[in-house]
């Protein structure tokens, strides 16, 4: 017996969800339709391709949609993740107060207390790594020292006076003298060593 006369489909994708089965094997046979009509023109079965092409094509769709779905769901969590950490870490880190040539003598020589201040600008990017350790700082040691911080480009008074050649530089004072000159971003622990060594004991 002549197996079932079957037509490719359209999209050459689903070449293998097209089969026919023989008589004689239980395997799938996909025989072109020529061949087994003996012409040399080859005949199309459009209502079974059709019906393949229609029900693929409806599942990918549907397949795409909740895909979209859920990657659009992720993405949110994600933002919303890390909306939640930059307003916490914002909320824990203490603003360091800034000083000018005007507030220099009353602020930072006539404090009672160990002064430290963090010399920076607004285009320096390794002064972007110092503020948080100035901050941390101001609030570890709140009740031994005092924080502040300059710009180096609105007061340039201040910085030729104090000899500041390049920034970010960290300077410590006690009773109004420079006793610390620490230059660039160094760890939190390289200024704790400095600023111990000049706390009241």
């Amino acid at each position: 017996m002549a197996a079932p006369v079957i037509g490719f489909p359209a999209s050459p994708l689903l070449v293998f969800n097209v089969a026919a089965y023989s008589s004689s094997s239980s395997r799938p046979a996909i025989i072109p339709v020529s061949t087994a009509a003996g012409h040399g023109r080859p005949r199309v079965l459009p209502h079974f391709t059709d019906l393949r092409v229609s029900v693929c094509q409806r599942r990918l769709r549907s397949l795409m949609v909740t895909y979209s779905a859920k990657a659009t769901r992720r993405a949110m969590v994600v933002c919303e993740a890390e909306a939640k950490a930059g307003a916490i870490e914002e909320n824990f880190q203490v603003t360091v107060p800034d000083v000018t040539k005007a507030t220099w003598r009353p602020i930072v020589l006539e404090c009672d207390k160990t002064v430290v201040v963090e010399f920076w600008a607004s285009w320096c990017e390794p002064c972007r790594v110092i503020h948080p350790v100035i901050s941390n700082l101001s609030e570890s040691y709140k009740e031994k020292i005092r924080c502040f911080k300059i710009n180096t480009d609105e007061n340039p008074d201040i910085v030729s006076e104090y000899g500041i050649k390049s920034i970010p530089t960290v300077v410590i004072l006690k009773s109004g003298k420079v006793v610390e000159k620490v230059i660039g971003a160094v760890p939190e622990t390289t200024l704790i060593t400095f600023i111990e060594e000049h706390l009241d004991k």
